[in-house]
């Protein structure tokens, strides 16, 4: 720990002198770019600005990550899906119907979503019933 309190300095490095390798997908707190260290046979994961993760504690973040932007995504389009009906009646002939169409769309990705988290959430319930640790 340690070692990691020294390494996340704030001070611009260049990436080649960053420990580990670069991994495929950014920090989920700060959308950086995040390094892969193997240490003592675990891995774990540190991003420039110092966010450190262990993989346990990633993946719990990055489901929480995942979660509040369907969260996000769901509200943008809820609240798009009743603007566009409040404009339709006042739209014309031309405008209205087209609006209404992308209103049913956003409804229907709104019902993914809906289902996605509450699969999820349902999923996690689960486990907790399973695996109470």
């Amino acid at each position: 720990m340690d070692n990691e309190v020294r390494q996340a300095k704030l001070e611009e490095k260049p990436v080649m002198n960053q420990a580990g390798n670069p991994s495929e997908s950014a920090c989920p707190d700060c959308y950086g770019l995040r390094w892969e260290i193997e240490e003592e046979g675990m891995l774990r994961f540190r991003c420039r600005v110092g966010h450190a993760y262990g993989a346990d504690v990633l993946k719990v973040t990055i489901s929480e990550s995942t979660e509040n932007a369907l969260w996000a995504a769901m509200r943008t389009l809820e609240e798009t899906t009743s603007i566009l009906r409040r404009w339709a009646p006042r739209s014309g002939d031309r405008l209205g119907p087209k609006y209404v169409r992308e209103a049913e769309e956003h409804e229907r990705h709104v019902q993914a979503i809906r289902r996605l988290l509450h699969e999820d959430s349902q999923r996690l319930e689960q486990k907790r019933l399973h695996d109470p640790d």
